[in-house]
């Protein structure tokens, strides 16, 4: 089965990494999820000026946890999205983080689909 969801942030935190989404496990669920695909990640700057992002990924395997950088310190101009529309596959217990470089600039929206 397939379900289609979706993760926002208002305003992204600039003095911690923010959470986004983490895909599910089956113990956070009635049903397993085996696989989540960020179809679509778009960064908006809603600020009155020019800001950056920073996007981690958290992966987490049994009990070790690696995290790595996916995009590092892109500018969004005044009034401009980043957009990512490339696939971001996860697994249970990976995480999505989005880190601001100043506060009040940037939101988030991205749409997931979990396959259980």
């Amino acid at each position: 089965m397939h379900i289609f969801t979706n993760a926002a942030i208002d305003n992204i935190d600039s003095k911690n990494k923010q959470l986004l989404y983490t895909c599910k496990s089956e113990e956070d669920s009635d049903n397993a999820i085996i696989h989540s695909a960020i179809q679509l990640l778009m960064i908006n700057n809603i600020g009155d000026k020019p800001a950056s992002i920073t996007i981690y990924i958290n992966i987490a395997r049994n009990t070790e946890q690696e995290e790595i950088i996916l995009l590092k310190e892109s500018k969004i101009e005044v009034s401009n999205s980043l957009v990512i529309e490339r696939v971001i596959n996860l697994q249970p217990n990976d995480s999505i983080y989005l880190q601001a470089e100043k506060e009040n600039t940037l939101s988030a929206f991205c749409s997931i689909l979990e396959v259980v």
